[in-house]
């Protein structure tokens, strides 16, 4: 059960959270960029599905921007996790994104390689069409192969449309993430 916990937070971390400004070599942050864009009262909103050795957890993760400046952009983030009919809340957080950003940043890296993905799907998604970028990785980490396909779209705050992430080993796990609300301010 905190293995499933564990994956649906690493997902999150690894889309959203910032990290320390670094003095030098600062680059415009693709992520602030993306959601400077909108209006405070922006949201969105994700089901997610994982299943660890036939046990399924859903959640429910939204994303609401309440403040954009020329600094920065600060993104709450809620949520609900689902286990064997348990409920659990997810406490908000505040997410602060920087208007610039060092290279390195793995929110950068991850926004800057969506945007040059060699493959283009369009997606149907809440009685529209979406035109995404995909983009696949494969990450072998202590025994495991963990691989990951995202479907990006500038046009949705935060980019994320659709998420798909296997692990086969040493435990077999699926997490499905998938956008089920989009408000724009």
């Amino acid at each position: 059960m905190k293995l499933i916990r564990s994956l649906s937070l690493a997902v999150v971390v690894v889309l959203l959270s910032g990290l320390p400004l670094l003095a030098q070599g600062q680059i415009d942050n693709p992520v602030y960029q993306n959601w400077a864009k909108f209006k405070p009262g922006t949201r969105v909103a994700y089901a997610q599905t994982s299943e660890v050795m036939g046990n399924k957890t859903e959640s429910q993760i939204a994303y609401e921007l309440v403040e954009v400046t020329a600094e920065k952009v600060v993104v709450e983030l809620s949520g609900s996790t689902t286990l064997m009919g348990n409920k659990t809340e997810m406490p908000k957080t505040r997410l602060e994104y920087p208007a610039k950003t060092d290279p390195a940043d793995p929110n950068a890296k991850n926004a800057l390689n969506a945007k040059t993905a060699s493959t283009e799907e369009t997606l149907d998604i809440l009685g529209g069409k979406l035109a995404c970028k995909v983009f696949e990785a494969t990450v072998e980490q202590q025994g495991s192969t963990i691989k990951t396909r995202t479907w990006a779209c500038d046009d949705v705050p935060g980019t994320l449309v659709k998420s798909e992430t296997t692990m086969e080993k040493p435990v077999q796990t699926k997490t499905l993430m998938v956008l089920t609300e989009k408000v724009i301010k």
